[in-house]
Order: C-alpha cells, then sequence, then structure tokens
C-alpha cells in the first residue's frame, strides 16, 4: 500500500504508465531510444535535401523514433513539406537519400515518412497512385445531382464534362487605384515586357473561359471580364439614358416592390458604400401569376458586343426555376436561374451583340416564372456591359508623388499638385454613369 501519496498523483502515474509510448504503439526500450537518437545525428544535414524547396517554408526533421526489434524508422518532418507536390517516384528517392545519410548502420530498416500529422504516402493524389497503392475513396468526386446556379437552355448535359459544376476563376490581379501617387497602375512590376495583371487575363478571357463554359460549367470572375468601355444599368430605382423596365402578366399579375435590400443606381460608390442595399426590389408569387413577367430594355449606346448581368434579392421562398431570356442581335437565348443562390451580386448571363437604341426584339431582358414553381420570383437590376468603374477616389494630402514616365524627361521626385481637380470634400467622382434617369 502506498502512502504519504496524494490519490490524484497516484491516478496520474497509472494513466501515463497505460498510455505512455511511441506512435507504434508501445514503449521505446533504453536501446530504441538509443537508436533514435544515432539517427537523428546522422540525419541533421537532411534539410540540404530541400534546398530548392525552402521557399515554401523551413523544411527539417523535427523527430525519429526507432523500433530496434523490427527494424522501422519513424521520421517526422515540419510541416513545410506539406507544400511541395508529392509522387511516388520522388518518395522513393527521397528514401533512397535518407538511407545514405542514415549509412550501413540502417540499411535494413524500413522507412516511414511523415508530415502534418499523417504519412507521405497520403499527400499523393489518386490520380498519380500506382496500382499498388490504395485509392483514397474519399477524394472520389461524388456522382450525385447538383443545383445549377446559371443553365443555358440550348446547352447540352455533358455526363462526363463540367455540367453542374461551379469554378471561381482568378485571372490575375488588374489596374487598381495607388492613392498615394493618385493614378491607375498595374498591381505587378512589368517584367521581360510583360505584366502579370494583363497577360493572364489576354488567354484566360477569350480562351479559357469559353473552353470551361462550353464543357458545361459555369464560371464566376471576382474580376471585370467584359472589356466594354460603356455600361448600361435598367432598374426600377432608376436606368440609364431612355432604358426602361415593362412590368406584365395580365390583370391578375401583381409585382411588389420591396425595400432597402435592392439595387440603386449611383453616379459614385463612397467607402461602405454597397449598390445592393441601396435601393428596393421587385418580387411576385410564381404560383399566383403564372403569365407575370418583366422586360428590361436597354438603351444601347454603340453597336458592339456586351456582356448581360442580372441581379435578384435574397428570399427564403425563391423559386430555383426563373426563366431569363435575352433578346440580342443575333436572336434569342433562354436561361433557367436558380434564385435560391446567388442574390445581392451581379450574375454574368452571357455575351452578346446588341445594336444602338432600344429594340425590345434585339435588346432585351425578360424575366418570368413558372407556375410549376411554389415562391417568389425576384427580379433586381439588370447590366449591360462592362463599364470603367464607379467608385470615388480620395487623394492622399495636398501634394501625390507620381512616378513619371522615363520619356517625360522628370525624375522620380517630381511633385504634382492635386489642388484644382478634387471636390470639397477630397473625393474624385467618376462621372462614369453619365445620364441617369431617375422614375418619376
Amino acid at each position: 500500500m502506498l502512502t504519504g501519496i496524494p490519490r490524484s498523483l497516484i491516478i496520474l502515474f497509472i494513466l501515463v504508465s497505460v498510455c505512455g509510448g511511441d506512435a507504434l504503439g508501445q514503449p521505446q526500450t533504453p536501446r530504441d531510444e538509443r537508436f533514435s537518437q544515432r539517427a537523428m545525428r546522422r540525419l541533421a544535414d537532411a534539410g540540404k535535401l530541400f534546398e530548392g524547396w525552402q521557399h515554401t517554408g523551413d523544411i527539417r526533421i523535427d523527430s525519429v523514433e526507432a523500433d530496434a526489434a523490427n527494424n522501422i524508422l519513424l521520421i517526422w518532418f515540419s510541416n513545410a513539406l506539406t507544400h511541395i507536390p508529392v509522387r511516388y517516384p520522388w518518395l522513393l528517392s527521397l528514401e533512397a537519400q535518407l538511407k545514405e545519410l542514415l549509412g550501413f548502420r540502417f540499411r535494413n530498416y524500413e522507412l516511414e515518412l511523415f508530415a502534418g500529422g499523417r504519412s507521405l504516402t497520403g499527400f499523393i493524389p489518386n490520380y498519380y497512385r500506382e496500382d499498388f497503392i490504395d485509392k483514397d475513396d474519399s477524394r472520389a468526386a461524388r456522382q450525385q445531382p447538383q443545383r445549377q446556379l446559371v443553365k443555358r437552355a440550348d446547352r447540352r448535359n455533358f455526363e462526363h464534362g463540367l455540367s453542374g459544376s461551379h469554378i471561381a476563376l482568378w485571372p490575375s490581379h488588374g489596374y487598381y487605384y495607388e492613392a498615394e501617387r493618385d493614378r491607375w497602375e498595374w498591381q505587378r512590376a512589368r517584367l521581360f515586357g510583360t505584366i502579370e495583371d494583363l497577360y493572364p487575363f489576354s488567354f484566360i478571357q477569350p480562351y479559357l473561359l469559353p473552353m470551361l463554359e462550353n464543357s458545361g460549367a459555369y464560371v464566376m470572375l471576382p474580376r471585370e471580364r467584359d472589356i466594354q468601355s460603356y455600361e448600361v444599368i435598367v432598374d426600377n430605382d432608376g436606368s440609364t439614358g431612355e432604358s426602361e423596365l415593362l412590368l406584365s402578366g395580365g390583370e391578375m399579375s401583381h409585382w411588389e416592390i420591396k425595400g432597402n435590400m435592392g439595387f440603386a443606381i449611383s453616379d459614385t460608390l463612397f467607402e461602405g458604400d454597397n449598390p445592393f442595399r441601396m435601393g428596393t426590389y421587385l418580387q411576385i408569387k410564381a404560383e399566383e401569376n403564372p403569365g407575370a413577367f418583366a422586360t428590361y430594355i436597354p438603351d444601347i449606346p454603340e453597336d458592339g458586343d456586351y456582356a448581360v448581368y442580372v441581379s435578384w434579392a435574397a428570399s427564403e421562398e425563391n423559386i430555383s426555376g426563373v426563366s431569363y431570356t435575352v433578346h440580342h442581335g443575333g436572336g434569342a437565348t433562354g436561361f433557367l436561374v436558380d434564385q435560391t443562390m446567388g442574390h445581392g451580386t451581379w450574375i454574368y448571363l452571357g455575351t452578346f451583340r446588341f445594336f444602338r437604341g432600344s429594340d425590345t426584339g434585339t435588346g432585351s431582358v425578360v424575366v418570368c416564372g413558372s407556375s410549376s414553381h411554389r415562391g417568389y420570383i425576384t427580379t433586381d437590376a439588370v447590366r449591360f456591359g462592362g463599364g470603367t468603374g464607379n467608385v470615388a477616389r480620395r487623394a492622399s494630402g495636398e501634394y501625390l508623388q507620381r512616378k513619371w514616365s522615363l520619356h517625360d524627361g522628370n525624375s522620380d521626385d517630381d511633385q504634382l499638385p492635386v489642388s484644382g481637380y478634387q471636390n470639397e470634400a477630397g473625393w474624385k467622382l467618376s462621372r462614369s454613369t453619365p445620364g441617369i434617369r431617375l422614375p418619376e
């Protein structure tokens, strides 16, 4: 019987005795510990094997545990190793190099390599696994019906393609406003005659995007995809030029105006403004108004190709099958939109040819629902064209630095006074949305 020892310490001692040991599931013997220390010393320079990958982080061996009775050596690497693309041939090469460092004494040992709490073999993608390496079923794609945000009516369903997939694609950075120099510039430096912010977009927009979309995917870009400098907005809270919104559907149709969570057109957006929370939107009960529709007719300033974006508001009763028909210079193209997601932002439908002026037959977007769906159709602003942006910019001070062109004949120390082109609040207005017409 133990006397003079607190009961809590006795319980702790028992737990350590039962649960103690190494990753092999058994306590290390003094011989195992000696072998572990010897292996760790011989692998002291193992970090040199990853000199080409040190930009991913500090790659090193954290610890080594030996099971001398079974000739097994467990080696744990730092988490930075998980940033390396692991392939089976590379793994075999790494084991061979480690055995060379370990020397003759460990020639018959089996090496098990770990990083990030798992075996390095687990980092090999299924596609690159050899026949004798089991596939990881948890990584397999689930073949199950998926809700699709936007589905083009004339597009086939590609069983072995990308139908039902949503892809978020980022074609590098872009032109941005540098407040300290009061100018627009590229975010990345020029390199050998190319600009990272410009070059990737030159092949993503005309080539990669259509390839993905023609394979059935819906692709979302956080960066504006349309190079059309004009922007035309049609909305119940105000439209560009002579653009108009027509509501129809028979005597029984009834569109409701809802507030606070809709889009409102504005010449200039200031800090903290969200245009999709500055206006109103329209909604209608789908099953009670099967013939109701809304027609957005833009006043196109010039013949050309315009991207068409639509928007709607959030509602717990939104339906998943709202029909959008774009009438353009090449005919009419239909879309089926799931309004249970994607609200409060611009949703891209496609890019089409439009002619100058207003013409319902060759320039309009018609929104309607179906009596087979129970719930609400909500509709908000429709945008034609990418535009040039309308966010206000504030100068950083009385004088702003300007990085002059090498051909200007000026030095980098020259200053550009900003007085005279700011308004009283210090903001420069965009004035990029002329001719805004508000509803009477």
